[in-house]
């Protein structure tokens, strides 16, 4: 019997595979696999062609609130410009970003001005510090249009923006460290400073491929509870760092972004983000 069941299945066996079938299959199973991806996958608005002025808001007061009611606090002002198309019309915080910030703690404060400002993609301070200057040189907006965003600083902010790069800090003048968490929660993970369309810079300084100055830079920021025991940024990196040539001189920072890894920092950008300063 065992001989006859086994000859059975050899018989059988064969002819029950079937190439057209477990092809198929697997064109079920990609097709399906896409639809999920599909599905999932973050759904931006176009780019606008119109100019549209975002506010610049004072540092808000989320010390001690539950991490649901701070991310609520993001969403809402991502949706005052869902337009725009920077973020994902069903946009949430990005854990690589938000998900290490502690539940009811304090928050350094400067670094709450990035919560409830994510459309100033890329903020600038005085390296090696954390304290964005924006707030502190009168800037009350900045300037969407044609896939670029501009923070410009004129006459007394220009000025108030050199004091605190130059004099405010006296061990590291004329260095600007760029903060890009909100670049990163926003999608763009690389960046370069374009030489063409920048002014005041030094194109010499931070001679690396792998820095913000002289290759496509891509970094690690996220919020979390640091050596101050409240939530702050991280991490200290020098490839985020630049020089300025000249202090009160006219000054545009072209920071180029993209959402996948340029084949060169020469490649058309998705996005800019411009600061300029003009004294």
């Amino acid at each position: 019997m065992e001989g006859e069941e086994e000859q059975e299945i050899m018989k059988t066996g064969p002819s029950s595979f079937c190439p057209k079938s477990i092809l198929m299959r697997i064109v079920r199973a990609l097709a399906y696999g896409l639809f999920v991806v599909l599905l999932f996958a973050p759904s931006y608005a176009a780019y606008p062609q119109e100019r549209v002025s975002i506010a610049v808001n004072a540092a808000a007061s989320i010390d001690g609130l539950p991490k649901e009611q701070i991310f609520a606090l993001r969403k809402s002002e991502v949706k005052k410009h869902i337009q725009l198309g920077i973020f994902p019309k069903n946009y949430e915080p990005s854990w690589r970003v938000f998900g290490r910030v502690l539940d009811r703690a304090s928050w350094v404060k400067d670094v709450r001005f990035f919560v409830n400002n994510p459309y100033l993609l890329v903020l600038n301070s005085s390296h090696p510090y954390v304290n964005v200057l924006t707030p502190y040189c009168d800037v009350t907006a900045v300037t969407y249009f044609e896939r670029k965003i501009s923070e410009s600083y004129r006459g007394e902010a220009a000025k108030k923006w050199f004091y605190y790069i130059y004099d405010y800090y006296k061990q590291n003048n004329e260095i600007i460290r760029l903060w890009f968490a909100n670049a990163y929660d926003a999608g763009f993970r690389f960046a370069h400073i374009d030489k063409n369309r920048s002014l005041n810079v030094d194109l010499r300084w931070k001679n690396s491929q792998a820095s913000v100055v002289n290759g496509v830079y891509s970094g690690n920021e996220f919020f979390h509870v640091g050596h101050l025991a409240k939530n702050n940024i991280s991490p200290f990196d020098e490839r985020a760092t630049l020089r300025l040539v000249m202090r009160d001189n006219k000054t545009v920072i072209y920071i180029k972004l993209w959402k996948n890894k340029p084949s060169s920092q020469d490649a058309a950008e998705d996005f800019a983000y411009i600061i300029r300063m003009e004294p």
